[in-house]
């Protein structure tokens, strides 16, 4: 499955699931409440199962605190690993593609502690890191310029509440 694919499909299941997903719209706010929720939501698709959003959310939440310490061990290696010049950014981005995976690897493989932080790593050894590091390093730049444009138009045409504002 390439990239787009793979794109396309969380955009049409987002699409699908819209008026599913607005009564839990207030979780999707919570970065690693979301990720866990997005993982367990699309594997219940994929599977057929149908139950309900309550029930999704609680088992998101119960299966946070195990996601957020595999996540908060990349992070704190991945941070560190930035503070070294030339060969830690290298290694920064293999502990960001494993911080990537860590909902994946702990709900759907069922991994928690050092088994899912070795699956992460199993998966980051396994995959096409040329897409990874080029989402890594296209989308920050991407967002920055749409954040910068939109500024300048406010500044421009002085509308404080955005381009295109009927205020």
């Amino acid at each position: 499955m390439t990239s787009v694919q793979i794109w396309r499909q969380a955009f049409s299941f987002h699409i699908r699931n819209f008026t599913l997903l607005l009564p839990i719209f207030p979780v999707l706010l919570v970065p690693v409440v979301t990720d866990a929720l997005h993982t367990i939501l699309i594997n219940r698709e994929e599977k057929d199962l149908n139950q309900s959003r309550v029930e999704a959310v609680v088992q998101a939440l119960r299966i946070t605190p195990d996601v957020f310490l595999v996540k908060l061990y990349f992070w704190g290696a991945a941070l560190g690993w930035s503070l070294v010049p030339v060969y830690g950014w290298m290694k920064e981005i293999d502990y960001k593609l494993a911080w990537g995976m860590a909902s994946n690897v702990v709900i759907l493989e069922e991994k928690i502690g050092e088994f899912a932080v070795q699956g992460c790593r199993d998966l980051i050894q396994k995959s096409n890191r040329g897409l990874a590091i080029r989402a890594l390093v296209t989308v920050p730049p991407c967002s920055s310029s749409l954040r910068r444009s939109r500024s300048s138009c406010q500044r421009q045409y002085s509308i404080p509440f955005g381009c295109g504002s009927s205020r």
